[in-house]
């Protein structure tokens, strides 16, 4: 109950940042050491917003076991460019889609399952390796897998990725992401694993059933 209240009490001035940030990098004339500083304002104030995410989640999972859902018809297409284009990748990025990609799920969890499934991909694989999203259909549930190149997971960290509070192959800073990347999938009534092995890389697959009463 303390995190979720004080998630809240943080997210309006976080908010104020946010938008602060972004309107002064919309102004003409900065110079450019002023606008690497926006820049970095804003990647860090997105990232605390993602931290507070995370706990508000993770103390409504454990106070009601699951997680609320918004559904809405959507393309899966859509989404994977939406959070291709949020995240700042340093790797280049390989994107397929395949086949009838609509569902009915919530955007903005949806969206934060691939936004921290490509910044774990990222944080963890090989610089000089691409970064490989494929999405397709699969008859009543589309399948999205995002893989990257480099060293594996360790065997005995493998099992346990998806717990809280696990460093190593967390998905974000508050060592919460996977955790709730988990949590979001199962409350969409999906299935998520992972495979890491060396000379393979590492694949996260995920499952979503296309609406609620397909599971």
């Amino acid at each position: 109950m303390a995190l979720r209240v004080l998630g809240h009490d943080l997210r309006s001035p976080l908010n104020t940042i946010v938008l602060g940030a972004g309107s002064l990098q919309k102004s003409a004339g900065l110079e450019p050491a002023a606008a690497r500083t926006l820049a970095r304002v804003l990647s860090a104030a997105n990232r605390m917003a993602g931290i507070l995410s995370d706990f508000t989640d993770y103390t409504q999972t454990r106070a009601a076991g699951t997680l609320s859902l918004n559904r809405e018809k959507l393309d899966m297409r859509e989404l994977v460019e939406q959070a291709t284009h949020e995240v700042q990748r340093d790797s280049k990025l390989v994107v397929d889609c395949v086949g009838d990609l609509t569902g009915e799920w919530d955007k903005g969890r949806i969206l934060r399952v691939l936004v921290n499934l490509l910044n774990n991909a990222q944080a963890y694989g090989a610089p000089s390796s691409p970064l490989t999203v494929r999405a397709e259909a699969d008859g009543r549930s589309v399948i999205v897998s995002v893989h990257n190149e480099g060293a594996p997971i360790a065997p005995e960290l493998l099992p346990h990725v998806f717990e809280p509070f696990r460093r190593g192959a967390s998905g974000s800073g508050s060592g919460l992401g996977l955790f709730i990347v988990q949590e979001i999938v199962r409350a969409h009534g999906g299935t998520i694993g992972v495979d890491s092995e060396a000379g393979r890389g590492t694949t996260f697959v995920m499952r979503l059933p296309r609406d609620a009463d397909a599971h």
